[in-house]
């Protein structure tokens, strides 16, 4: 069996020798990095992320204050025809979150879904909103949850989110001073506002975007129903988090969406006119803890 060997004089043996060793070892150490793969770090992705911000209750939009007309419905009741047996505290609040979300796919849903398609049109989308919308009460109660989202953007989440999305395409530049919205470009409606800055953090122009833009919405509306019926002694916050977790809700919610996703701004209109008799009465209780 032959056997490379080093030619030459001892001394050249020797470095020819050394040489080798040392780009055996260079090798080996290049082989070694290879083999240690970079785990990114444990962080949601930026869309991940974006929904678990906007589905937070701690959202500081104002929707604690707001019951969507429940509190007036409830006070109500007795002007509703006797049926036997008496319905359930949480008959009468699946009713209602039935008629609500029904009432909501055929308004809000879509003015979010023209939002997000067309962010440059959402002024005017803002204007044929307020335009359409009957019921003053539900009015405010959606232009103050509007300007609050708008400013939790602009004071929250614009700065960091867009610094994700820059992270992550490779571009270290300050999108600081762009990522405010001007006072002239601001909508004012919940509806539209959703849509506007949903699309405008960086979330794709895509079927399954929008419809996971429309079911948070929807989620949410449904955990502040659920809230203010806990804050009204209708239920406990165990039998809260049952409903949530339903089969049926989560049926409701999905319906709702595609409900909504088939009209379009110039069909929008309301499809339950009690809702709105109800958020109108709201403000003739003698005594109330929600603002609509």
């Amino acid at each position: 069996m032959e056997q490379n060997t080093i030619q030459g004089s001892p001394e050249e043996s020797l470095e020819a020798l050394k040489s080798q060793i040392a780009s055996l070892q260079s090798q080996l150490t290049a082989a070694k990095a290879q083999l240690q793969i970079q785990i990114p770090p444990s962080t949601p992705s930026p869309p991940l992320h974006l929904w678990l911000l906007l589905a937070d209750s701690a959202l500081p939009i104002g929707s604690f204050a707001f019951s969507s007309g429940l509190e007036s419905y409830i006070s109500h009741r007795n002007l509703r025809p006797a049926v036997s047996p008496k319905p359930t505290p949480r008959t009468e609040l699946t009713r209602f979150l039935r008629l609500s979300l029904l009432s909501i796919s055929t308004t809000t849903i879509p003015f979010i879904t023209a939002a997000f398609k067309s962010p440059s049109s959402v002024l005017t989308l803002d204007d044929t909103f307020d335009a359409t919308t009957t019921c003053e009460v539900a009015r405010r109660a959606s232009i103050s949850q509007g300007r609050a989202l708008c400013s939790v953007w602009d004071k929250s989440f614009a700065s960091s989110l867009l610094k994700v999305n820059s992270e992550s395409n490779g571009d270290d530049d300050d999108n600081e001073g762009e990522s405010k919205i001007p006072i002239h470009y601001r909508p004012d409606h919940f509806g539209p506002s959703w849509g506007y800055i949903t699309r405008l953090s960086g979330l794709p122009n895509t079927k399954e975007a929008l419809e996971q833009v429309v079911f948070v919405f929807l989620f949410n509306h449904v955990k502040a129903l659920l809230s203010a019926a806990v804050r009204l002694s209708l239920i406990g916050p165990y039998v809260a988090q049952q409903i949530l977790a339903s089969e049926e809700v989560g049926r409701l919610v999905r319906e709702a969406v595609e409900r909504g996703g088939k009209i379009g701004v110039e069909e929008a209109g309301q499809s339950v006119p009690t809702v709105d008799l109800w958020q109108g009465r709201h403000e003739r209780l003698y005594t109330r803890i929600f603002n609509s």
